[in-house]
């Protein structure tokens, strides 16, 4: 069976007509509702609910055999933490039906962000939600939310993680050209980079105070949107951001927090500003200098991680994603994201090259 031909589970295929009445009549509405697609979302399908005049958020959850998380679970229980607090710049979580993998949110008017928006005043909208997160982050109630996915707290940890990323790139059964591409790009261009890169993580563990092994402490950890960035966010006509999409969310390391935050493609930070960044949300950790060494550490790490998420549409679990959201992953999708994978590495080759010349050490691009 080729790749991605492989089945999504049958919750998949649910009817969530039934499982939106049950969730509107358990909030007191009459049941009657209009329910629109939306475009956008890339793992769930969304929804506009019209309902007795008022506009909900629907999001039916992705599952599949490759990839166990309960996806709901993990938004809605964050999201109820972060609005029990009092944070208000993310939609409001209001009614799940954990055995349909359906829940019901604030429905959020807002636009999207580019790169071209991003300023100070958006960059400190930010920061102060990772503040909010975090200001109760010693509770009973925060304690007891969940590691984010893909959460690392070592060196070791997050090599592992980008390694295990590759290996599922690697053992791509290419039966098409676009996949034949994309294998020839991961092996001849992905793979030395990453190799590279590798290397120069481990040079500078060995005169620095930061031991590969190390597992940072928990008064060192964040809570983390996860997959944070403005892609997640829509902005309201008073100018005020609303973050989304909490789906990987839970206890993460700082350093990766900030790392994806500005090396996420979709909409793009410049490293301008990552000294406010950083200076504002250090206080909330013990040993903030040796935090900032682990962002300069793995920001390349990150970069070569990035590269590897905009290939997920040539592994099964990736397609099957796209497929339960509707968003088609044969081409032109997969040669798309082949193109965004080889500019990006491109960006970050060039980057380390010209400052490689300069006789700096390749950190942060």
């Amino acid at each position: 069976m080729k790749p991605r031909q492989k089945n999504t589970y049958n919750k998949n295929n649910r009817d969530i007509i039934p499982a939106m009445v049950k969730l509107l009549t358990e909030m007191g509405l009459s049941g009657n509702a209009k329910l629109e697609r939306l475009a956008g979302g890339k793992n769930n399908q969304v929804f506009k609910v019209m309902a007795d005049d008022q506009r909900f958020c629907l999001k039916s959850y992705f599952a599949h055999e490759d990839d166990p998380r309960d996806r709901l679970d993990r938004e809605f229980s964050f999201s109820r933490y972060a609005w029990n607090k009092g944070i208000r710049c993310i939609p409001q979580p209001l009614a799940a039906d954990k055995k349909q993998q359906v829940a019901l949110y604030e429905f959020i008017e807002g636009e999207k962000l580019y790169e071209t928006d991003i300023g100070e005043d958006i960059i400190k909208q930010a920061i102060r939600f990772i503040l909010e997160l975090n200001r109760y982050k010693q509770s009973g109630e925060a304690l007891d939310l969940p590691f984010a996915s893909e959460a690392c707290f070592s060196i070791s940890e997050h090599l592992i993680c980008v390694e295990r990323r590759l290996k599922r790139l690697i053992d791509i059964v290419p039966d098409d050209s676009v996949d034949k591409k994309a294998v020839d790009f991961i092996k001849r261009q992905l793979i030395p980079a990453w190799m590279m890169f590798k290397k120069g993580i481990l040079e500078k563990l060995g005169p620095s105070d930061v031991d590969i092994d190390d597992v940072i402490d928990d008064k060192s950890r964040c809570l983390s949107p996860s997959d944070f960035g403005f892609h997640n966010a829509l902005r309201e006509r008073n100018g005020n951001l609303r973050f989304i999409d909490f789906e990987y969310a839970g206890w993460d390391d700082p350093a990766k927090m900030i790392c994806d935050f500005f090396c996420q493609p979709e909409v793009t930070v410049s490293n301008t500003f990552l000294s406010l960044f950083e200076d504002d949300v250090m206080p909330l950790f013990d040993k903030k200098d040796v935090i900032k060494k682990r962002v300069a550490l793995l920001f390349p790490l990150y970069r070569i991680k990035w590269c590897c998420i905009m290939l997920n549409e040539f592994i099964p679990e990736g397609y099957a994603r796209r497929s339960h959201a509707k968003e088609d992953a044969k081409p032109p999708r997969r040669e798309e994201q082949l193109a965004k994978a080889k500019s990006y590495l491109s960006e970050t080759l060039n980057c380390a090259q010209k400052k490689t010349a300069r006789g700096i050490k390749w950190e942060l691009c």
